[in-house]
């Protein structure tokens, strides 16, 4: 299994599905879509590996792929869908990268995949404004790598919030979001292979 594969599949579910209901729905649905492009692979949901559960699992010619998903959405209604207003963009790219440095932290693996799925351009877009979370911003064409960590707050002190530690990426990821179905609806996607 190739990232072609998982643009492939993107494109054949963008032809089917405006939006997803869930990163459950959107889950079921790309597994779907990569099972229909690869008949011969081994496709599971939620495999526990390493004390932690992997979105989707792919076995494919004696190899595994692993993939992260993330699907953050601001509120609209697209096609009677009603979204959530997912907010908290800064959680959001962190826990995109946090995918990313479990993926390189699996064991027996060919390839990961960490991928992402929004209508909120502030993910794809710069803001060019300054906050806590500039290490972990993920818009279109930043760098992300090596040891990623919280900024000051307004108060000079160092933010860490919850279980939510600073971390090392071993590798180097240049964020190359596409647009889902053509761009319609803000939608745009998000592959990083590790």
């Amino acid at each position: 299994m190739t990232i072609n594969h998982i643009h492939q599949a993107m494109s054949a579910l963008a032809a089917k599905r405006s939006a997803f209901y869930s990163e459950a729905d959107f889950q079921f649905a790309l597994a779907w879509e990569l099972q229909i492009l690869l008949p011969e692979a081994k496709i599971y949901l939620e495999r526990r590996v390493n004390n932690c559960y992997i979105d989707i699992w792919v076995e494919h010619n004696g190899k595994n792929f692993p993939i992260e998903l993330k699907y953050k959405t601001k509120s609209a209604i697209i096609n009677g869908i009603g979204l959530k207003n997912h907010s908290a963009m800064d959680f959001g790219c962190y826990d995109y990268l946090k995918d990313i440095y479990r993926l390189e932290n699996l064991p027996n693996i060919e390839k990961g995949f960490a991928i992402m799925l929004t209508n909120d351009s502030a993910y794809y877009t710069d803001t060019k404004r300054l906050s806590a979370y500039d290490n972990f911003k993920i818009y279109d064409g930043v760098t992300r790598g090596g040891q990623l960590s919280w900024g000051l707050t307004s108060k000079g002190t160092a933010f860490v919030y919850g279980s939510r530690a600073p971390f090392l990426l071993k590798g180097s990821y240049t964020m190359q979001w596409q647009p889902y179905n053509g761009g319609k609806y803000d939608f745009q996607y998000l592959i990083n292979e590790v």
